[in-house]
């Protein structure tokens, strides 16, 4: 079985919880930390998503940050 992918990510700051509870559901991503200093937050995805949770939250209009973890 392959290793989950992480990613950190940081959420507009004025996005409803709803919209984020959506789009992590969406993209299959579980937050495992966060939110750390800066707000930012660690997410794990299963293998078989990583690439589509990636375009999904590059795509969103409610991520301001995000950074694939070397793992």
């Amino acid at each position: 079985m392959s290793k989950p992918a992480h990613f950190v990510i940081a959420f507009d700051p004025a996005a409803p919880e709803s919209k984020i509870r959506a789009l992590l559901l969406e993209a299959g991503a579980t937050i495992v930390a966060g939110p750390m200093q800066l707000g930012d937050y660690r997410v794990s995805v299963p293998a078989n998503r990583a690439q589509f949770a990636q375009d999904l939250f590059e795509h969103s209009t409610i991520v301001e940050y995000l950074r694939a973890e070397e793992r």
